[in-house]
């Protein structure tokens, strides 16, 4: 009942518009891949600044096998496309903590989209940057405009997934 669906909605949507429910999966799982595209080269664009290693990135991250064999073979979708916004998260974390903390908002949208797609992924991907700031706690400068930045990002990601987590915890707390 309660897993992430909301990414799922894509899948809906080209129903609507083929009769064939098996094209209709192939046509969304297709828009899925031209966004992967998209976002992994933004993000590492943003990054790098240099289009040829966005272009890189992009053929590395978007064709590696086990995206590939999630999205074609075992068809975990949600996975998949948790994926898809893991660059854009890793960005926002990134410009939040150690470069341009005015784009926290990047971090917000990833995460966000993560927790509303998968939450395995949402839980290892909280772990890893919990584990990077552990380590780097001491480079973080300016330390408070950075926190500001980070609460920021927090209540902008409840706000977007509070559709999905509202009911998800109300469902949690009525059960103890």
């Amino acid at each position: 009942i309660f897993y992430p669906w909301i990414t799922l909605l894509p899948f809906g949507i080209v129903s609507l518009f083929n009769s064939n429910p098996i094209s209709a999966f192939y046509m969304a799982l297709f828009i899925y891949f031209l966004a992967s595209l998209l976002i992994s080269h933004y993000s590492m664009y943003e990054f790098s600044g240099s289009h040829f290693q966005a272009l890189i990135f992009t053929l590395i991250y978007n064709f590696s096998t086990y995206r590939l064999i999630d999205l074609l073979s075992r068809a975990a979708l949600a996975e998949y496309i948790a994926t898809i916004f893991l660059p854009l998260c890793f960005l926002g974390f990134y410009e939040t903590f150690f470069k341009n903390y005015h784009k926290w908002y990047l971090f917000a949208l990833g995460f966000g989209a993560i927790v509303l797609t998968h939450v395995l992924t949402t839980f290892m991907t909280m772990l890893i940057f919990i584990g990077f700031l552990l380590f780097n706690f001491m480079k973080i400068k300016p330390f408070k405009d950075h926190m500001i930045a980070l609460v920021k990002a927090i209540v902008t990601t409840i706000l977007i997934t509070s559709i999905y987590t509202g009911p998800f915890i109300l469902e949690e707390l009525f059960q103890k």
